[in-house]
């Protein structure tokens, strides 16, 4: 493993309803569910950068402002 890679082992607990859309959006393959995590760590790590230079993070059709605005993230 690279120098500047870090690994770790987590367990996440979640609701019946929250793990049947994982499931149904994901799939049940290890290295699906693997990457998924991956890019929601990374699209929680860019939201709060946007949001700590005061940018708004959410949802919008192409060329619309922005319709639904994440807050608290």
């Amino acid at each position: 493993m690279p120098d500047n890679e870090h690994t770790f082992r987590c367990t996440i607990t979640m609701g019946a309803g929250l793990s049947r859309e994982f499931d149904e959006i994901v799939g049940t393959d290890e290295a699906a569910r693997t990457a998924a995590l991956r890019k929601a760590i990374l699209l929680y790590v860019a939201a709060k950068r946007a949001a700590n230079s005061g940018a708004k993070v959410g949802v919008a059709e192409p060329g619309q402002a922005l319709a639904t605005e994440f807050i608290n993230i």
